[in-house]
């Protein structure tokens, strides 16, 4: 037989063997021997033959140890166990290959993997205790007058996988110091070369242990810092390592190549068809003719995203430098549907169902002009309201909003029938903080119970807004506040009532894990309004708490004084104070716990004539695509006769 053949035919009778034919080679050619499966079947999926155990002894550091965990093949298919020691055993010599490559990246390129498989007593020697005896088994046979029982020792079966150990022990040797980390630049094109980069600026360790992601990060920031100072087509060019084995010292060169100097040129847009080109370069961060800048050109697709216009927009360079100098910016977009509808339902057990319904043209003229139209049906509100609103007004940043609304509204505290005009202008300081200015027009029918009257007031609502949480509708971290104040002037009732009102409103998230599935959140509020008295100010512009966003397990505005025949009056100032425990409890199910508290006054200042209104509730979540589902059931702890045992609600998002 051929050498060729023989191996052939050794490789045959292992695969045989691990499939569970027999050891025999009679069958390489022609029809399988008598007795035999078909050679289709022999070749079965071979069966695990070991499992084991992994022991790592010898790491520099806990997070070399870790990483050594996460990489190394031994870990990653450890529950899969190996078809055969020899098996195993290269698993492990390619394990001692990576070992040494990630001890280099941690700084120690003397370091290597040694490691032994353990077998048979060794293997069991340092594994956990056997199990105490089961109280439950059987008793063992009682003796005969041959002498007792023979107890046999228990066997292992035949087929069972051997159990082994594999003892990984990590030599690391000395920690290699980056003595110095230099940056060559070359291919600059005309002109002065730019001036090197400091390593040690940038984060790289010199004069430390050598990390290997710490140098290409400095590396990465060394080519960012190009790309940033007209530079766009810089890059890396290679690197040179030295190690010194006796001193323990490393050095490196990182070569850079910088790319010919290019300036901001025209912008072309590609794609367009009815947004105005002159309106989406409002947004531009630079003045053409400025060194090209990589972060203005982000900031520029950031701010063009930002708009809801375009379902993919893409801002980039040519491939390769301009000629001149003069990079054309290229902008590729591809407009959204400027339409959109909207519905939602809520459902509170204080107001009953709530129908809103919403429409948007977010591009009416080609500049992004947002038409915005939103309709409530519920037994207690029926409201019409329509928006203009028209950014980058007169300045970039700044938008002007007008709006009218009609609105009926009956509940315990009054019953109102109102037309309202406003206008205003709102302008982002930065991307969190946003202020704004405006005027406001209301003609109104009020009946609160004690009086009907008629009232007509002119405002100048103002606010400041910071939204630092991450997330609008179901934020995990962060903080939100806004701020909103108005002075008003009229007629309420035929009288001159003149007052100011006072509104600020507060919520703070705290993760409890990393993935950000337990929050704890917490909001609070305090408001007041500046009058001659409570009878000044019309009953649908007093303060009010209670109901779903405020103090749950409170009829809407039924927190504070209520009158003689048990509805509520308003007041003048208010308190709020919630915490909520939220967690996803598996997949897209989540729950939550909390306790709210409120108090209204008609005085000026907190008085607290009404005492402080306690509730507590527990909550479900379903965290679906459009924003979190609320189910919330609560209960005031300190009721009154005039106030329910709970309250259940419904709705999109987070309470707050």
């Amino acid at each position: 037989m051929s050498s060729s053949l023989r191996r052939r035919c050794v490789a045959a009778c292992v695969m045989a063997a691990l499939a569970g034919a027999l050891p025999g080679c009679a069958w390489l050619g022609g029809d399988a021997a008598p007795g035999l499966a078909p050679a289709a079947e022999a070749f079965e999926a071979p069966r695990t033959q070991v499992r084991y155990d992994v022991e790592l002894r010898g790491a520099p550091d806990d997070d070399v140890a870790a990483l050594l965990e996460q990489s190394l093949a031994l870990y990653r298919f450890q529950d899969e166990g190996a078809q055969s020691v020899a098996f195993l055993r290269r698993r492990a010599e390619q394990d001692a290959e990576l070992a040494r490559k990630i001890l280099r990246s941690r700084g120690y390129y003397e370091g290597k993997l040694a490691f032994r498989i353990l077998r048979g007593e060794k293997a069991a020697s340092g594994a956990a205790p056997a199990p105490a005896a089961d109280p439950f088994a059987r008793e063992p046979a009682a003796p005969t007058e041959a002498g007792p029982a023979p107890q046999a020792a228990p066997q292992p079966s035949p087929d069972a996988p051997e159990q082994v150990r594999v003892r990984l022990r990590v030599k690391p040797g000395r920690p290699f110091i980056l003595a110095e980390h230099r940056f060559v630049v070359v291919d600059h094109g005309q002109g002065a070369a730019p001036v090197p980069p400091d390593a040690a600026a940038l984060g790289s360790p010199v004069g430390r242990r050598a990390l290997a992601a710490r140098i290409l990060g400095a590396e990465q920031a060394a080519v960012a810092a190009l790309r940033r100072d007209g530079r766009p087509f810089a890059r890396i060019e290679g690197r040179r390592a030295v190690a010194d084995m006796q001193a323990a010292r490393l050095e490196v060169e990182t070569i850079l190549s910088a790319g010919p100097e290019q300036r901001f040129g025209p912008v072309r847009f590609e794609g367009l068809s009815q947004v105005r080109a002159d309106y989406l370069l409002s947004y531009l961060p630079w003045r053409e003719g400025e060194p090209v800048d990589a972060d203005k050109l982000a900031e520029f697709q950031k701010r063009l995203a930002s708009t809801n216009l375009f379902s993919t927009v893409v801002v980039r360079l040519p491939d390769g430098p301009a000629p001149d100098g003069a990079a054309p910016v290229i902008v590729a977009a591809e407009e959204g549907p400027p339409r959109t509808v909207a519905a939602e339902l809520n459902l509170s057990t204080a107001r009953g169902p709530e129908l809103a319904a919403s429409f948007a043209h977010r591009n009416l003229w080609g500049a992004n002009e947002r038409l915005g139209a939103e309709l409530d049906l519920g037994f207690a509100l029926q409201a019409l309201s329509v928006e203009l609103r028209k950014p980058q007004f007169r300045r970039a940043g700044q938008e002007l909003a007008l709006g009218a609304s009609a609105r009926h509204e009956s509940d315990d505290a009054f019953e109102q029938s109102a037309l309202t005009l406003t206008a205003g202008v709102q302008r982002a300081l930065d991307p969190r903080l946003t202020v704004g200015l405006g005027g406001l027009a209301e003609v109104s029918a009020i009946d609160d119970g004690a009086r009907q009257e008629d009232a007509f007031l002119l405002g100048a609502p103002a606010f400041a807004r910071y939204e630092g949480a991450d997330d609008l509708i179901n934020p995990t971290q962060g903080w939100r506040a806004e701020l909103k104040a108005a002075p008003f002037a009229g007629l309420v009732g035929g009288r001159a009532a003149p007052f100011l009102a006072a509104d600020a409103r507060g919520a703070v998230y705290f993760p409890l894990d990393a993935g950000g599935r337990t929050v704890l959140a917490a909001h609070g509020r305090a408001a007041a309004i500046l009058s001659e008295s409570l009878g000044d100010v019309p009953a649908p512009r007093r303060l009010y708490a209670g109901g779903g966003g405020s103090v749950r397990g409170y009829r809407e505005r039924f927190v504070g004084p209520l009158d003689s025949a048990g509805d509520p009056i308003g007041g003048r100032s208010a308190l709020e104070l919630g915490a909520e425990l939220r967690w996803r409890v598996r997949g897209d199910l989540g729950a939550a716990a909390f306790v709210d508290a409120g108090s209204v006054s008609t005085s000026v200042f907190p008085d607290f004539a009404e005492g402080v209104q306690l509730a507590a509730g527990l909550g479900a979540r379903y965290y679906s695509p459009v924003g979190p589902l609320r189910l919330d059931v609560a209960a005031p702890l300190n009721p009154r006769d005039a106030d329910d045992a709970f309250q259940i609600y419904f709705s999109i998002g987070q309470a707050f």
